[in-house]
């Protein structure tokens, strides 16, 4: 597989914790992983995506005040 780094700011995260997901066309988790986020608001995350996966993904990350997503495609 491929490790994927992302990093972000995130205002108002409940509990201090993010949770990131990448989901498959059809709605399945491929990776997940929950993260810390500091007294500024930053972030960042390894997503480790199977080999097998190609094609595109939608990563999210979810701080309980709101999603924001952005789309990614993985070749081969």
């Amino acid at each position: 597989g491929s490790t994927v780094f992302f990093q972000g700011a995130a205002l108002n995260a409940t509990d201090g914790e993010l949770s990131i997901q990448a989901r498959l066309p059809d709605g399945s988790i491929a990776a997940s992983d929950v993260v810390s986020v500091d007294d500024f608001g930053y972030w960042e995350a390894n997503l480790l995506i199977p080999v097998e996966i190609v094609g595109e993904i939608q990563i999210t990350a979810d701080g309980g005040t709101g999603q924001d997503s952005i789309l990614l495609t993985v070749s081969e």
